[in-house]
């Protein structure tokens, strides 16, 4: 799960009552840790508020974790969090629980570790005005069809450990930091962050010793699989923020995040880390390849702006991490094509209108499918790998506001010498399955996926059950 952070958003796009620069109203907020499981956030406001958005409200996470201590009430509709005060008011205050684990796509408010350390995501607290709670309501949890502004927003934490923000350590003394239009990132902890050969952050001392000893080594191998795969050079030394949690209830998972400025948080857990096992280990080593992807994929600035089209940056993710592990001899071919297979089996059923067992409709469709779509483009094209696709999509978004998604992906497809043929079946299976949130009244399109493979030189061979064996993927 892994995920690249939203650089930019409709929510702020101008309208007509759009303050000027310098105009906008202002909310200078206070963070307070309280004890090692709750905080304390007060908002202030310099223009009286009766109605706000939070703009960043994926999976109703306040609902649960979030008390407004104000008069006041917080109500979540179809997704969109948002404030309603029967007067105007100048302060509202909030307890705040971090919550655990993702919340949606690559939405994690917070990240804790196991020694009391806490990475904070700032985007969770930007909030625009709105006119009324009608308003709010007639938006039908689309958050892009909104077109007002941010306030202009100030934080300052209060706490006893160690701040970073943005990876730099902020004096006791430090005043509010200003938070503009991208997300920022907050590490608090008791233990400074620390120089590695391959990248800077901090390591959670619950990770078991057989990882923990060789992530620098492996980050710094995969960074230079990479590097001679895509061509390109990471702008700047990483920031790494990696959590373990071996006394999880699950069997094994891992999630991740890739923020803007070549930060990553990444986080692995369940009772399979206690035993070393060299099939773990393939897991853990195919994560950080995809996970690093993702910041080669954006040294250019770039980004989507609707969750939709994650399946670009998400499938071509994975690829690019199975491309890595095996130029770095991190993985073998079992591992490889064990994934596939599975990929395979989870883009299958959601063609055919179903959810594998075991996996998301998210997961299906954005990870597994875009992994699909990723090989069969790779495929298609005549002179590029998905590196160089990429390199060249990249390029084509810095042109078009830093904006890729689905119409600049086909296109550059058939300027880049695939069949108008593919591209057609491509983005048909695209339209009406990977980007379609609905899997009812949709028609069976699995003969379609299996059609494409072959079309473009995948090769599947099939069981005489109709599973998948291999596919010509290397």
């Amino acid at each position: 799960m892994r995920v690249l952070i939203l650089l930019l958003t409709l929510l702020f796009s101008a309208c007509a009552t759009l303050p000027g620069p310098g105009e906008r109203p202002r909310v200078n907020m206070e963070l307070s840790e309280l004890s090692s499981d709750k905080w304390l956030l007060t908002a202030r406001f310099e223009t009286p508020q009766t109605h706000l958005i939070f703009a960043s409200s994926d999976g109703d996470f306040r609902k649960d974790t979030w008390s407004l201590l104000s008069p006041g009430r917080m109500k979540s509709t179809l997704g969109i969090d948002s404030l309603h005060f029967d007067a105007p008011v100048t302060e509202a205050r909030f307890e705040i629980t971090p919550v655990a684990g993702r919340i949606r796509m690559s939405r994690y408010p917070f990240f804790r570790f196991s020694d009391g350390g806490t990475l904070i995501l700032t985007k969770q607290f930007y909030m625009v005005p709105a006119f009324s709670e009608d308003e709010v309501d007639k938006l039908g949890g689309d958050l892009t069809k909104w077109r007002g502004y941010k306030l202009d927003h100030t934080l300052k934490l209060t706490t006893p450990q160690l701040t970073y923000l943005n990876g730099q350590l902020q004096p006791a003394d430090a005043g509010p930091a200003v938070l503009e239009q991208d997300s920022r990132i907050i590490y608090v902890g008791r233990s400074p962050l620390k120089d590695f050969t391959n990248f800077r952050g901090t390591i959670d001392p619950n990770l078991p010793q057989w990882i923990s000893a060789g992530v620098d080594e492996n980050v710094g191998s995969i960074i230079d699989a990479l590097e001679k795969l895509s061509g390109k050079t990471l702008p700047k030394t990483p920031e790494l923020f990696f959590m373990g949690d071996p006394e999880s209830d699950k069997y094994f998972a891992y999630s991740g995040v890739a923020f803007p400025g070549q930060t990553l948080a990444l986080k692995v857990e369940g009772e399979a880390l206690r035993t070393e096992t060299r099939k773990i280990f393939h897991e853990v080593m195919y994560f950080y390849a995809h996970e690093i992807s993702h910041l080669f994929q954006h040294i250019l600035d770039v980004g989507r702006t609707t969750e939709q089209a994650a399946w670009i940056s998400e499938g071509s993710a994975n690829l690019m991490g199975y491309r890595t592990v095996a130029r770095a001899g991190l993985t073998n071919t079992e591992f490889t094509n064990r994934e596939m297979r599975n990929a395979y089996g989870s883009c299958r059923d959601i063609m055919s209108g179903s959810v594998a067992l075991g996996r998301t409709a998210i997961q299906s469709r954005y990870y597994d499918c875009g992994l699909m779509v990723s090989l069969i483009t790779e495929s298609a094209l005549p002179d590029d790998d998905i590196f160089s696709f990429w390199n060249a999509l990249a390029d084509k978004a810095k042109d078009n506001d830093g904006i890729y998604d689905g119409d600049l992906y086909f296109k550059l497809m058939r300027d880049r010498g695939a069949k108008a043929s593919v591209v057609d079946a491509l983005q048909d299976l695209v339209s009406t399955h990977i980007e379609s949130h609905s899997l009812l009244d949709r028609p069976d399109k699995s003969v379609d996926l299996d059609t494409l493979l072959s079309n473009v030189g995948l090769s599947p061979r099939f069981t005489s059950g109709g599973a998948l064996i291999d596919l010509a993927w290397d």
